[in-house]
């Protein structure tokens, strides 16, 4: 299966500038919502996009990780694009972007700035991996969110993948829910890259 991107090139490039596997300095990063489990095959990026569900318990995300698998012959190696929605609907997208990642190992991202979000509302966490990785997690292992599969979002029967989501205790200045900070700077970036694209053809 052709692995779906909704995904901008331009604004990838953007926000995978600006994400990283390390946070700033100066933020007192904690975990809220967790599974930690890996002995279960949750699901593979072959087929298609992974959507684990969360409840937050704090007023903000930092960023999160996720524990990557892979098929018996594969590398798994490569762009990890992930979406934060409030709905599970792509019109609802409250921060985006990509990171690299690499099989069994956490990889861990990290928003350049705090994203507020609502505690006890249920959040998704969308993400499409290299094709030959799949993400590991436990059949049953998070009593607050469960696993989707595609982009037609496709209950799956039971798993939890392995994840963590991060918290700051103080943020200094979070970027307002539904806004999404990152998104709106790097489409705000697409006209003018696109326009300096049409300008530099012969």
């Amino acid at each position: 299966m052709k692995r779906r991107n909704f995904l901008p090139a331009a604004a990838a490039a953007f926000v995978l500038a600006l994400a990283g596997a390390t946070p700033a300095s100066a933020d007192s990063i904690n975990v809220d919502q967790s599974q930690t489990v890996t002995n279960y095959e949750v699901g593979r990026f072959a087929i298609g996009m992974i959507t684990q569900s969360f409840v937050p318990t704090v007023s903000n995300i930092r960023g999160f990780s996720v524990f990557l698998g892979r098929d018996f012959l594969g590398a798994a190696t490569g762009d990890l694009d992930y979406y934060l929605l409030d709905q599970l609907s792509f019109n609802n997208v409250v921060t985006f972007g990509r990171r690299f990642a690499r099989p069994l190992a956490w990889t861990d991202v990290y928003f350049p700035t705090p994203v507020q979000i609502t505690p006890g509302k249920t959040y998704y966490l969308v993400l499409q991996g290299p094709r030959d990785a799949t993400l590991l997690g436990a059949f049953e292992g998070y009593a607050n969110g469960q696993v989707y599969f595609g982009d037609k979002f496709t209950p799956a029967f039971a798993g939890d993948i392995a994840f963590r989501t991060y918290t700051v205790t103080t943020p200094p200045s979070a970027v307002p829910e539904g806004s999404a900070g990152l998104v709106t700077a790097a489409l705000l970036l697409l006209p003018l890259l696109t326009k300096s694209r049409r300008m530099c053809k012969p």
